[in-house]
Parts: C-alpha cells; sequence; structure tokens
C-alpha cells in the first residue's frame, strides 16, 4: 500500500502551501490532521492545497478539507484548493463541496490569489 506524503512550504508567517501525494485514506488523513494543527496553530490563516498527487480520498479527508476551510475562515484568511483530480472533483460536486470552496487550476495560481489577499475579515 502506498503511503501519503504531506509537503509543506511556507511563503509568509500566514501563508502556506501543502501538497499531498498518495492516498488520503484514514492512516493518511491522521497525518493531514497533525499536519493542518500545526500550521493553523503556528499562525497560518491563509492556506494553498495542492491536490494534483491525490488518488483517493476517504471521507475523512473530506470532512479534514471543511475543517480547514473553518479554520482559515475564523483566523480570517481563505483557503483555495488546487489541481484537483477529475475524480475527486465529481465527488465533491456531488457532495456540493464544489459550491464551498475556492479552487485553482495550478498550485501557482492558488498561491498568487492568497498572496493578493490582505488575510483579515
Amino acid at each position: 500500500m502506498s503511503e501519503l506524503r504531506c509537503e509543506c512550504r511556507r511563503l509568509s508567517d500566514t501563508i502556506a502551501c501543502v501538497r499531498w501525494s498518495g492516498p488520503l485514506d484514514w492512516k493518511g488523513c491522521e497525518q493531514v490532521d497533525r499536519q493542518l494543527k500545526e500550521l493553523f496553530a503556528g499562525g497560518v490563516n491563509r492556506l494553498a492545497i495542492d491536490m494534483s498527487g491525490v488518488g483517493q480520498m476517504s471521507s475523512v479527508a473530506f470532512g479534514l478539507l471543511v475543517f480547514a476551510l473553518d479554520a482559515t475562515a475564523r483566523g480570517g484568511g481563505a483557503l483555495v484548493i488546487a489541481a484537483v483530480p477529475a475524480s475527486i472533483m465529481g465527488v465533491m460536486r456531488v457532495l456540493g463541496l464544489h459550491q464551498v470552496f475556492a479552487f485553482a487550476a495550478t498550485i501557482e495560481e492558488a498561491e498568487g490569489i492568497l498572496q493578493s489577499t490582505t488575510g483579515s475579515a
């Protein structure tokens, strides 16, 4: 079984970019949960998530995206999800999440969106 890889790059004190590669199953979700909590505890309120390397997602993973959206909003920031594979976007559409999240075609586009925001409510 393939394991999830989590990479993180801080663009500033309040902006981070994460890239997840592999399956977002229950084991991977534990890792993502820790990563997100560390980022938010460290002052991040604007987050770009590169999902280009994600092959599958469990229901818990969708819940973690909602958690991240809530955490960034409470912090006066924003969340942008980039490069979502078509199969995962299809599930997001069925769940109605395509109307909840902000999306970008590439991680560079997502970073640009976040860098152009002030991060304040």
